[in-house]
């Protein structure tokens, strides 16, 4: 029979088409193992948000409970001290109206009465004083808020006030005189007020807007989706105090234990007051198909929050239609694809093969037949991705040459820029190296000799000024250079003309750094583009240098000839900022002594930049490091950037250097 059986399938599976035939295995393959799959992931799923939803809930219910206790001791703690002032144990009624109604000013909501510890009331500030008949007296005394404080422990009950007919939630403490009780004092909290003054209302605001649900849940109107956070006393009152106004005794009738337990509040009711709590007062539990937590407050009342399963678990609920109409869709467009690969596919695949033939060749020219299916369609496109990718190659390579021969001109071009032979007198000794990052850099160094001058008749007699300059125009390659260009020639062309007007060293880097400062920022301000710069004379007649540094980095002064107490090594001062950023930026002009023997070090942000393998900084210790050991005597222009240059190059090992790097270094030799 089973043989029989397998007959009529095969015979049924070979009548099949080979599109049925895929279709159908898909669908065997996929349901189960996407059933499977999505209930297991669903399991999962339920398993974690529930312990997650308990572990919330408890959260939030210890930090209510606490605003809540917070709350209550607070009113207890104002009723003692108001119990403990003159005007209110003296027991006289004028001087206590007067405490009570000075009260009233500081908590309206608040309704204070003082009673006799026989139940009679002397003075209260409610709108309506409570009566001193005998059957009020009598309930009163009766009452657990009465009987409470006059034993001197913290009285508090919801308490029906018979001449308004609403309930407040009582709270009270004894008056002492000479320890013993001669009264009560009594506060009377509305309920619509309990929530807002306890600060419950704000919690309950933070927790909506940290996206939890905001649908109330409303047994007595009808609706038994939501939230809902509850005060219960043991005697089956009710309080809801995520709802304002009447809504919070639903009009009287949440406060009256018999009506809460004939109606829909009772089996919540029920199970809050029966549920059994931990050490820390606290428990959880699922009945009537709501989520309820509760935390006990004190002996009279627990504050508790309920939620339907429904609206706990919708998150789970979503997930759970979204792996269904994932995997549906997924099933579809599987279906979909099977369907349309029915055609044979040697022809194309023999078509794919006679165009990758032409490719290897060389030959471009390749026209494909319209692909029969999507999977030929994919393979097609890749065809002709290739040939378009190697087509950009080539012509790429061809713009390239064209591109390295302009790039390797500009490169001979840049170079000459910088001074090859530096100016050499009997005063001063200079060296200095520029090092771009790229092919063509943003760094730069100058130097020129500034003699002669208007009206000066010992002109022979002056010895020469060295001016010097080392800067760095902000990033890196062929649009840094250009800029650099421009602001490099500008610069020499100033000084040259400043010192022409003013043969005053300060006064011509003063005037020059104004004039490029103002015609790169008013010129090429658009472009984002800015220099800093250290710009210095050496004064051989006076002994000093003259200079002004816009946001470059500090040069160093390796001192001779100082005590050993003195400090050998110095960090010139800051002018003012880069260059080309302000129109209207001014640079104090700075001079330091400058003597023979003494060495100057100028260099690009490229020094202390400069990178090793793992990315780490040379730094300026180190720099300070090798100043600080240089012999000042013997040491040179040229064995002090020599030196430096060491340093660098074992730091960064044959890793590419990470910023362009300029050095200079000048140094005082003296002379006749």
């Amino acid at each position: 029979m089973l043989k029989d059986y397998k007959t009529r399938i095969q015979s049924r599976w070979v009548q099949l088409s080979l599109r049925q035939q895929l279709i159908l295995i898909l669908w065997l393959c996929t349901i189960p193992i996407s059933a499977i799959g999505s209930a297991a992931v669903w399991r999962q799923a339920y398993v974690q948000e529930k312990y997650a939803i308990s572990r919330s809930t408890a959260f939030s219910m210890a930090t209510l409970a606490q605003v809540m206790n917070n709350w209550l001791n607070n009113n207890q703690a104002y009723l003692q001290q108001l119990a403990g002032e003159p005007s209110i144990d003296s027991m006289d009624p004028s001087s206590v109206q007067a405490q009570l109604n000075r009260a009233r000013a500081s908590y309206p909501e608040m309704e204070l009465t003082v009673y006799k510890s026989n139940g009679i009331p002397i003075a209260s500030n409610a709108k309506v004083p409570p009566r001193a008949t005998a059957t009020d007296t009598q309930r009163r005394l009766q009452s657990i808020w009465f009987t409470e404080a006059l034993t001197g422990k913290p009285g508090i009950e919801l308490w029906l006030r018979t001449v308004t007919k609403t309930t407040c939630l009582s709270q009270s403490t004894a008056i002492a005189q000479n320890n013993n009780t001669v009264g009560i004092l009594q506060a009377c909290i509305p309920p619509e007020y309990v929530a807002a003054q306890s600060g419950v209302a704000t919690r309950l605001k933070m927790s909506e807007t940290g996206g939890s649900t905001t649908q109330r849940l409303n047994l007595s109107g009808g609706s038994n989706k939501g939230f809902a956070i509850l005060l219960v006393s043991k005697d089956g009152e009710l309080l809801r105090l995520d709802e304002q106004g009447a809504a919070v005794t639903d009009n009287g009738t949440l406060v009256k234990a018999a009506l809460v337990a004939k109606g829909p509040w009772g089996p919540i009711v029920r199970s809050i007051n029966g549920l059994a709590l931990s050490r820390d007062n606290s428990g959880q539990t699922e009945d009537h198909g709501y989520l309820i937590a509760a935390s006990r407050l004190n002996r009279e009342f627990r504050l508790a929050s309920v939620t339907d399963k429904g609206t706990a678990f919708a998150e789970i609920r979503q997930v759970t239609l979204g792996i269904l109409f994932t995997n549906l869709l997924a099933l579809l467009i599987s279906t979909l694809a099977i369907a349309r690969i029915t055609k044979p596919l040697l022809s194309p695949v023999d078509a794919a093969g006679e165009a990758l033939r032409k490719l290897s060749e060389g030959d471009f020219a390749i026209a494909l037949p319209s692909p029969p299916n999507s999977n030929i369609k994919r393979l097609y496109s890749y065809i002709n991705a290739s040939t378009t990718q190697l087509q950009a190659y080539v012509a790429n390579v061809a713009k390239n040459a064209v591109n390295n021969a302009q790039i390797s001109e500009a490169k001979h071009l840049q170079s000459g820029f910088l001074v090859k032979d530096l100016p050499r007198n009997k005063d001063a000794e200079l060296a200095a190296i520029c090092i771009p990052a790229y092919d063509i850099g943003a760094d730069w160094y100058d130097a020129l000799e500034l003699t002669g001058g208007p009206g000066s008749q010992t002109d022979h007699q002056q010895r020469p000024i060295t001016a010097i300059v080392v800067a760095d125009v902000c990033d890196k390659g062929i649009p840094s250079a250009l800029y650099m260009s421009v602001f490099r020639s500008l610069l020499r062309m100033s000084l040259q003309q400043e010192w022409q007007t003013h043969r005053d060293a300060g006064a011509s880097l003063g005037a020059a750094l104004n004039v490029v400062n103002r015609y790169m920022a008013v010129t090429h301000g658009d472009t984002c583009m800015f220099a800093t710069a250290f710009v210095g004379a050496y004064v051989p007649d006076q002994g000093q240098l003259t200079y002004i540094l816009a946001g470059h980095e500090p040069p160093f002064i390796r001192r001779a000839g100082k005590p050993a107490s003195d400090p050998q090594l110095e960090r010139l001062q800051l002018s003012g900022p880069a260059l080309g950023l302000f129109q209207g930026a001014t640079f104090q002009v700075h001079s330091c002594p400058f003597h023979p023997g003494d060495l100057l070090l100028a260099y690009s942000d490229g020094l202390p930049d400069a990178r090793d393998g793992a990315g780490v900084a040379l730094g300026i210790t180190a720099i300070e490091h090798l100043l600080g050991n240089l012999d000042p005597v013997t040491c040179t222009a040229e064995d002090c950037l020599a030196q430096i240059l060491a340093v660098v190059n074992q730091h960064c090992g044959l890793h590419e250097h990470f910023d362009d790097l300029t050095l200079l270094s000048l140094r005082a030799v003296g002379g006749s």
